[in-house]
């Protein structure tokens, strides 16, 4: 009989759900495996098209390093200073190498680096005298973010800076203390711009040369 050649239902519902399973399982791994592969080769093409840069970056911390004293009085003097265009280059050169560093504790060090050379004044005059002089932060930072980009080009592990250390907590103090600065500003101008709308809306008093008519 033709029902003889028929399966279960159960029979035929199982094998189902188990191909779909199977297919899904299937695709699912797919899937991982091609976001693995393509996260691999984005993070091969971005350490090659870095590697140039992270190259500059240290070259550029060798140069500020070495003027750390003219480095020093270019971020803190209110005049131009000689060969403040190829200080302006070399410090811009970190900066760019930044978002090609595939180590995060890397890349933050790089960052406080950075950020020292560039904010240097703001850190001397905030800090009240308890900060390094300006030289010394700049020849320290450019000191010790070339030993960071030494070893990470060198693909040694990262070691934490006892240098760095002391001067990120220097440089989140002042930048803290600046933020505060900035919202009391804030606060103070809000007041401002109040009172002058409440001196908009008062009355205005009556005329006196209408009042005597």
């Amino acid at each position: 009989m033709v029902w003889e050649w028929v399966a279960p239902v159960g029979t035929v519902l199982g094998a189902s759900i188990t191909a779909g399973f199977g297919g899904w399982l299937g695709g699912r791994q797919s899937r991982k495996n091609q976001e693995r592969q393509h996260k691999f080769e984005r993070k091969k093409a971005l350490a090659e098209r870095g590697q140039d840069k992270v190259d500059q970056a240290a070259v550029a911390l060798r140069f500020l390093g070495q003027h750390a004293s003219a480095v020093a009085h270019w971020r803190t003097a209110s005049e131009p200073v000689e060969r403040q265009d190829d200080f302006s280059e070399q410090h811009d050169r970190i900066g760019l190498a930044i978002p090609y560093l595939l180590d995060e504790q890397v890349r933050r060090d790089i960052e406080l680096v950075h950020d020292l050379i560039q904010h240097v004044h703001g850190i001397q005059m905030l800090s009240r005298g308890e900060a390094p002089q300006p030289v010394e932060i700049v020849s320290a930072a450019c000191r010790e973010g070339l030993l960071v980009l030494g070893r990470y080009l060198r693909q040694e592990p990262w070691e934490p800076s006892a240098e760095l250390a002391s001067l990120r907590e220097v440089h989140d103090k002042t930048a803290k203390e600046w933020a505060d600065i900035q919202e009391e500003n804030k606060a103070y101008e809000a007041e401002l711009r109040e009172a002058a709308a409440r001196r908009r809306r008062a009355p205005k008093p009556p005329d006196v040369d209408s009042a005597d008519n």
